[in-house]
């Protein structure tokens, strides 16, 4: 491999231009096309708690722009009581300023596999950062669980 080094800025023709990859592989790390996911299945779930926003599972992303999405599903227990259900993605895991979805605010009882796409999301990071797949319920009464997946492609 030749790494060519240029000292002024290279103008991309709309026919021509920088190739990810063209076939059925990855593309390389760094390279635009590249692609990151984390995935927790429904058969191994985390455990929420009443009120508390949890990270579901998260991912590293370097320097760079990247479009972030995911998906959240919770599930309740047979007899649990809830009255608030969100997924999100952020880089804290918290409530406060986090991008968010609201799932339903109606209460219901044990209904099995509350499934919500997180809303598709852009970032520019110029350091390595860490963004989380959250999720957050009130209930009472049982127990609830979530499972989801974040994805991140680069963009450029």
């Amino acid at each position: 491999m030749v790494d060519i080094v240029f000292d002024g800025s290279i103008t991309l023709s709309q026919t021509a231009g920088v190739i990810g990859t063209t076939t059925n592989n990855n593309a390389d790390a760094g390279s635009v096309g590249q692609y990151i996911e984390s995935v927790v299945l429904d058969s191994a779930p985390i455990s929420l708690t009443s009120a508390i926003v949890a990270s579901v599972t998260s991912i590293s992303l370097t320097a760079g722009d990247w479009d972030l999405t995911g998906s959240v599903r919770i599930t309740l227990s047979s007899t649990t009581e809830s009255s608030d259900r969100r997924g999100g993605m952020n880089t804290v895991v918290g409530l406060p300023n986090s991008i968010y979805t609201w799932i339903d605010s109606s209460s219901i009882t044990g209904i099995k596999g509350i499934v919500q796409a997180v809303p598709p999301r852009r970032v520019s990071i110029s350091v390595t950062t860490t963004y989380h797949l959250l999720a957050y319920s009130v209930f009472t009464v049982s127990g609830a669980s979530a499972a989801g997946y974040i994805s991140a492609r680069r963009v450029r």
